[in-house]
């Protein structure tokens, strides 16, 4: 995928944000910041773009600029010593795929007590933190997403941004 200069202004914006930090704020230990799937030779970020931005810079919707301008920032921190890394694919989101392996979604609407909507299906090695993880993939003027409680791809306009359905994970291939 080819970053264009908006892209690149984003990616300087977004780390110019109050309440933001660089990619390089994040655990140096190698277990930490990456899990190995050996059985797909795929290098996974343990943190998706929500899990980021809540541990090191506060809340921020997900839009596809957005998590964009994350992955150029974790490719110019080289976080794990890599630069590499990009969006994945719907087929590679698959893989990490497990039925209610992941964090419960709660509804914080009930006054008596929060009631658990659903949980997600992200893999325990990975912290993905919402339904939809934006791909590298395009649909005609749409990207293609995952759905990490339905377990399929989904097509989305890339202008959502005010949604907080929208998560993102980066990874890299093994040689």
């Amino acid at each position: 995928m080819r970053f264009g200069v908006p892209v690149l202004l984003l990616a300087v914006i977004f780390s110019l944000l109050p309440g933001t930090v660089s990619a390089g704020s994040a655990p140096n230990d190698p277990d930490e910041l990456v899990w190995t799937d050996r059985s797909t030779n795929l290098m996974w970020y343990r943190q998706g773009y929500r899990s980021y931005r809540k541990l090191y810079g506060g809340a921020q919707p997900a839009s596809w600029k957005a998590v964009n301008a994350w992955i150029y920032s974790l490719n110019a921190q080289r976080i794990g010593g890599f630069s590499d890394w990009r969006l994945p694919t719907a087929e590679e989101y698959a893989t990490l795929f497990r039925e209610r392996a992941g964090a419960p979604v709660f509804d914080h609407r009930n006054r008596h007590r929060d009631v658990e909507l659903y949980r997600l299906g992200y893999r325990p090695e990975i912290k993905g933190l919402r339904r939809n993880a934006w791909s590298g993939e395009k649909q005609g003027d749409r990207i293609v997403c995952y759905d990490f409680v339905r377990d399929r791809p989904a097509a989305y306009d890339p202008s959502l941004d005010m949604t907080y359905e929208f998560d993102a994970l980066a990874v890299r291939a093994l040689p």
